[in-house]
């Protein structure tokens, strides 16, 4: 079986993809030697840093991770307690967006920000608003608000 790459499911402003190898270098010997068995990631964001470490270093038992974006901790939170939940209702925001049209792409894109925007996080888990934020993050670069 064909291992699988988790990449960052979000594109972050200040993403560290693209600083990765660089980051390489910087880890500390006692994660290269795998002595370190907990990982505490203080600022999350897209996860780049966090899923790089947990796939390159199997010394890792338990992973914490943090951020001040209460919808991005709802999100991972979602994720981790029901991804075919997230999944599903993520396809189907992405159909309905892609069957429409160019004008109609951005009302539905309006639409559903407008929504996200209503919804109060009331406990640990809104997978409504999960998978709007999700939605919301991908979609933005494709419809241009004036």
């Amino acid at each position: 079986m064909k291992n699988i790459i988790a990449k960052p499911f979000l594109k972050w402003a200040g993403g560290k993809s693209q600083l990765l190898e660089k980051f390489h270098t910087m880890y500390p010997c006692e994660l290269l030697n795998g002595e370190i068995k907990t990982y505490i990631e203080p600022f999350v964001g897209g996860g780049a840093v966090l899923l790089d470490v947990l796939q390159k270093f199997e010394s890792i038992e338990k992973a914490y991770i943090f951020d001040l974006n209460k919808e991005l901790i709802n999100c991972y939170r979602c994720i981790k307690s029901d991804v075919e939940q997230m999944i599903s209702t993520l396809k189907v925001l992405k159909k309905t967006f892609m069957d429409l049209n160019i004008d109609d792409k951005l009302i539905f894109y309006l639409d559903i920000r407008a929504s996200f925007n209503t919804i109060k996080l009331n406990g640990h888990y809104d997978f409504e608003k999960a998978a709007k934020f999700i939605f919301l993050t991908k979609h933005v670069s494709m419809v241009s608000i004036e």
